[in-house]
């Protein structure tokens, strides 16, 4: 297990439980709490046996471990405030709708980065100073994760990677990719991911090849019969 501290620098969201950041398994996005685990009832069941009932013929995201991991993994950072962008030919504006100066913002000209990158998709870069400070075990950074299959297209907060053994700011950027003139993130917002892990001197000097797969390939196919025995559990368990 491992411990991340934080406090705010504003004191009063202290005692705004709502703002606080929050476990990834407390904001799963709810286009998929909604999506059912299969699509049985939209699928013609040939000669109606009842044991075809119990296959999962037509499986959604919902089984995926890929999904489930993600969206019980790390930390959830939320907007502390209403945050008001706009962008149009060259003009943007921010506005922050609490008068704190441990809530601030700044603007990234494209001299900075759109100018060398080149996305078309990224309009503009801003940047959120959050009123937080974290402290991860010694040894340990912080990976700042897009808060994935948001259910929204306007913007995200890019990947990067924070020392907060030694540097406890966190500062978002936020990429600007709406077509509209103007976005508003709300209160409350999930704004990105935040998942530590332990800083090693790893060097990948090559790609080996197995000499012999036997017994990697023994295992990989003990995993997908242990998973395909059952009519509707085939989820694997992580340590299982």
């Amino acid at each position: 297990m491992i411990e991340i501290k934080w406090t705010s620098l504003e004191k009063t969201l202290m005692d705004i439980p709502d703002l606080h950041p929050q476990p990834a398994k407390n904001y799963i996005p709810d286009w998929y709490k909604k999506t059912p685990v299969t699509n049985n009832k939209k699928l013609k069941l040939e000669n109606n046996n009842d044991y075809k009932k119990l296959l999962p013929l037509g499986r959604t995201v919902k089984t995926c471990p890929s999904f489930h991991d993600v969206f019980e993994d790390g930390i959830v950072l939320l907007s502390p405030c209403d945050i008001f962008l706009s962008y149009k030919e060259g003009f943007y504006e921010i506005k922050i709708s609490v008068n704190s100066q441990h809530i601030t913002s700044d603007f990234h000209g494209p001299e900075q980065f759109l100018d060398h990158y080149h996305d078309k998709d990224i309009k503009a870069v801003f940047k959120i100073n959050m009123p937080y400070l974290f402290q991860a075990p010694k040894g340990y950074s912080i990976r700042q994760i897009p808060y994935m299959y948001a259910d929204h297209t306007d913007w995200y907060v890019p990947y990067g990677i924070l020392d907060s053994d030694n540097y406890h700011e966190v500062n978002p950027q936020i990429l600007y990719t709406s077509e509209k003139d103007e976005i508003l993130i709300k209160r409350g917002e999930p704004l990105c991911y935040l998942v530590p892990f332990k800083r090693e001197k790893v060097k990948l000097t090559a790609l080996t090849k197995f000499k012999s797969a036997d017994k990697l390939m023994r295992k990989h196919f003990a995993v997908q019969f242990n998973n395909a025995t059952t009519f509707r559990s085939r989820y694997h368990r992580r340590g299982k």
